[in-house]
């Protein structure tokens, strides 16, 4: 809510959408949320910028493997920085701005697994990274 507030135009503009979908009124029902894209945009941009827990929950390295020129010794716990990743300017555009426009059109389970994404493609077979195959590959420090 408080993104909203300081964005006054994008407040206007999710206000209109309910409207118009919904009706004044009217409560929200889940058979509307495919519905709203505009809304849909404002959860996954306040989602980004403030993720519900600032950490994934801790990995184990399975083998020895190099991250980023860092050594992760096999045993070592790993953190993955979601509230750093959700504000990296080399991964988004604008990256501590609230600008919910930019995920419109784009399909959520791509947003909402971008954090993801270093866990379950993190480690080859060789136990090195490979990021390749992902959507979105980028370097992470998760350090």
């Amino acid at each position: 809510m408080e993104e909203l507030l300081h964005n006054p135009e994008a407040f206007s503009r999710a206000k209109e959408e309910l409207e118009q979908v919904i009706g004044k009124g009217n409560l929200v029902q889940e058979s509307n949320i495919s519905k709203l894209p505009y809304l849909q945009a404002i959860v996954k941009e306040t989602l980004q910028l403030h993720p519900v827990i600032p950490f994934l929950v801790p990995r184990k390295a399975q083998v020895d493997v190099e991250i980023s020129g860092y050594i992760i010794p096999k045993g070592a716990q790993v953190l993955v920085n979601a509230w750093a990743i959700g504000r990296d300017p080399r991964s988004w555009n604008n990256a501590k701005s609230f600008m919910s426009e930019g995920f419109l059109g784009l399909k959520s389970s791509r947003v909402f697994l971008a954090a993801e994404i270093i866990i379950l493609h993190w480690m080859s077979s060789s136990g090195a990274i490979d990021l390749s195959t992902s959507p979105n590959p980028k370097e992470y420090s998760i350090l």
